[in-house]
């Protein structure tokens, strides 16, 4: 088992004995964070993720968002292609996607440089902006060639915090990370 495996499993059964209440408080903590950011202000298209099981959960932001009058993006999994591709966020329409994780029902082809912030998945962070997700490589493939004006952000239990994580080449650091308790900005400190 790789290094990777071994710290993504140990991550999901420290993750699984999360109670639903935690992680909502913590969830809501970080969506606090995330809107007080300048940069969430500015900005008006963001590509979310729409949490699933037992990740920081994004259901209450993303509606947050739209009530703020921003365009909201989810994910889609072209299963044939191993990419990912983007449709506009509708509540109404929804559909069960691989693995069971909600998407667009309309599934579009939105450009990811049309983002101006994506908040991107994963299990565990790094503090240099490194993640290990689920193991897809579905968004380093995503957001490897996207324009430096976009914002990436990941969304991490601070205990899922790590000062350095394995790396593999095609590995894409994020910009910034929120938890529970702060805001790191790769290279540039903490708020």
């Amino acid at each position: 088992m790789s290094e990777k495996a071994r710290l993504r499993n140990e991550a999901l059964n420290i993750r699984d004995s999360f109670s639903t209440e935690k992680i909502l408080e913590i969830s809501r903590e970080i969506k606090s964070r995330f809107l007080k950011l300048e940069i969430v202000e500015e900005s008006q298209r963001f590509l979310l993720y729409h949490s699933f099981g037992k990740e920081i959960n994004t259901h209450e932001l993303i509606d947050e968002l739209e009530e703020r009058g921003k365009e909201v993006y989810l994910p889609y999994i072209i299963k044939e292609e191993k990419l990912l591709g983007i449709g506009r966020y509708s509540k109404d329409e929804l559909d069960s996607g691989v693995f069971g994780i909600k998407e667009p029902a309309r599934k579009e082809d939105i450009p990811v440089n049309w983002m101006d912030i994506i908040v991107v998945p994963g299990l565990l962070f790094a503090k240099n902006g490194y993640r290990i997700g689920y193991g897809g490589g579905y968004y380093d493939q995503l957001i490897k060639n996207i324009e430096d004006r976009i914002i990436t952000i990941g969304f991490c239990f601070e205990g899922f915090l790590r000062d350095s994580l394995p790396i593999d080449e095609f590995d894409v650091p994020v910009k910034m990370i929120i938890t529970e308790h702060r805001v790191l900005k790769i290279g540039g400190g903490e708020d």
